[in-house]
């Protein structure tokens, strides 16, 4: 990238100053300052939905149903409980995890059910290239999913997830039961500045997510999914591509 400003002598130009700049590194900013805004949201909807429960148990108590209270504090304890066992003993990456809890905050408090397949499992924590790419690409492919059913009227709004490294590459695969992309629009979701949003906001989460998977040498594909929406496939192998690691 190029930024060409003039020189003036006397107010006639007698020159300019040229300053030039790798591409990629503005697309690594811009993929940090989408990430921090991600974990911002999920910051925000946790922050939410903890002040509803305390309001929820701080009702109870005043009507006098200290039971009812002390059922929802056990239950909504063992939730917890299990997710983040889920969690720690599934994703041995401590980033990961934090990504995913919290997604799972931020679906909770838009009523958007989020199943992970139970044989989903991450054995090895990442590291370079590799690391951001299934940071980015994970947690842009959850977004967009959460976007789409979350612009839902009717119907469900469900999201899956299913993630493996076993084998040779890690697989991550997002299905929803959003309104999908149209035919039309197929060729065109991975191109800079693309968008199916109805708000003047321009695309870029799919095509940064496609560059980054690929610069670790994996490939990012849509494929029919199983929920009426868009299913997404983001495969990067454990070795090869331009690595740090």
């Amino acid at each position: 990238m190029v930024n060409q400003v003039p020189v003036y002598m006397e107010g006639i130009i007698a020159g300019a100053v040229a300053t030039f700049r790798k591409k990629t590194e503005m697309e690594h900013m811009t993929r940090e300052l989408q990430q921090i805004k991600q974990y911002a949201n999920a910051q925000r909807a946790q922050t939410h939905e903890f002040s509803n429960k305390l309001y929820t148990i701080l009702g109870l108590l005043q009507l006098d149903e200290k039971q009812e209270a002390i059922h929802f504090i056990k239950k909504e304890k063992n939730i917890q409980q299990e997710r983040s066992q889920f969690l720690t003993q599934q994703v041995m990456d401590p980033v990961v995890q934090g990504l995913l809890q919290g997604k799972i905050n931020q679906m909770n408090e838009l009523g958007i059910s989020l199943s992970i397949h139970p044989d989903s499992q991450l054995n090895q924590a990442y590291h370079g290239i590799k690391q951001e790419a299934l940071r980015t690409g994970l947690g842009n492919l959850l977004e967009n999913a959460i976007e789409s059913v979350n612009n839902r009227q009717e119907g469900d709004k469900r999201i899956s997830l299913f993630f493996t490294d076993i084998g040779d590459d890690i697989v991550v695969e997002v299905d929803d039961s959003g309104p999908g992309i149209t035919e039309a629009n197929v060729p065109h979701i991975f191109e800079q500045g693309f968008s199916t949003k109805e708000n003047g906001r321009r695309g870029s989460g799919l095509s940064l997510t496609q560059h980054i998977v690929h610069q670790s040498g994996g490939e990012i594909m849509l494929e029919e999914g199983e929920m009426g929406g868009a299913c997404f496939v983001m495969i990067i192998p454990k070795n090869g591509g331009n690595t740090d690691e």
